[in-house]
């Protein structure tokens, strides 16, 4: 495999933890009620987790020489505050 293929499929994966980024700080935001006291600390460490996963993945990209790319996934965030939709959407 060639390492313009490789940086490809990392730029893949790259887009998946932006969008990952995204939906968790977006969450956390939103959860609201009684989940919040537990839910808005899980979101939060998973956007921290997802934004250290980026930038390993935006390293490995600009040392096989390529071009990370800047935006994320293109899969649909789904807006809600019921807190049983936002688990769903951070499991998918």
């Amino acid at each position: 495999m060639s390492d313009k293929n490789i940086v490809e499929m990392l730029n893949v994966g790259l887009g998946w933890e932006l969008r990952a980024l995204a939906l968790y700080s977006h969450y956390s935001a939103y959860v609201n009620g009684i989940h919040r006291l537990h839910l808005q600390p899980f979101f939060d460490e998973e956007a921290s987790e997802s934004t250290t996963h980026a930038n390993t993945v935006r390293s490995a990209i600009v040392k096989l020489g390529g071009v990370a790319i800047t935006v994320r996934d293109s899969t649909e965030i789904v807006h809600t505050t019921d807190y049983k939709v936002m688990l769903k959407e951070a499991l998918k």
